[in-house]
């Protein structure tokens, strides 16, 4: 994926900033320790985008002012009532210092699962990881085409590079495999999980 263009804003303030909203950006703020705070804007649809694919915990590489950083993002803001992107907070990503940062879960061959009768129930989207920004992950994939009726994954299935160590709860089930006869009744899930028919 290419580095997403980001424009160095000088000016700054409520009236700038819904100024720059009502025009399609969205005002954000890098943290660096090498280079000092930067604010800058984000074309808004862009970054809706890059968003729906890493989560709101994940890292983007941006271009901004012919450099090119690894950023972390730190705060997202949304208007409270339609959730609209109105802010975002990176955090620059300095390649020897270790952070702390969850990283996503692609559920892979999901369809075979439904094939066989299965349904999946999910709990976990995400792996939480401490690690250099350089060797942060984007996401990982774990293919369940091959997992039947009764099998759960979890987050002692997946196998890290020895630069990353993992900070979530190792028996944590991320997904189950049921048949999808089986009746979930009143059982309450996380807020993140859901069952897929």
């Amino acid at each position: 994926m290419e580095d997403m263009k980001a424009e160095i804003r000088n000016k700054h303030g409520r009236s700038i900033s819904r100024r720059e909203r009502k025009s399609g950006k969205i005002p954000g703020v890098l943290y660096s320790k090498n280079v000092g705070n930067i604010m800058f804007d984000v074309d808004e649809s862009e970054l809706n985008n890059r968003i729906s694919i890493i989560g709101e915990h994940g890292f983007l590489n941006i271009a901004l002012n012919g450099e090119n950083h690894k950023a972390l993002i730190k705060e997202i803001q949304r208007e409270p009532v339609n959730h609209k992107l109105i802010h975002i907070d990176l955090e620059d990503l300095n390649g020897n210092s270790k952070i702390v940062s969850e990283v996503p879960v692609i559920f892979e061959g999901e369809d075979a699962i439904k094939s066989k009768g299965c349904v999946t129930q999910k709990f976990k989207n995400s792996i939480k990881v401490r690690c250099t920004g350089d060797n942060l992950p984007n996401s990982v994939v774990f293919d369940v085409s091959n997992m039947t009726s009764g099998e759960s994954l979890r987050v002692s299935d997946f196998e890290f590079s020895k630069e990353i160590t993992v900070v979530d709860e190792l028996d944590a089930i991320l997904l189950s495999v049921s048949d999808s006869g089986k009746n979930y009744g009143d059982v309450e899930l996380e807020d993140n999980a859901s069952i897929d028919d």
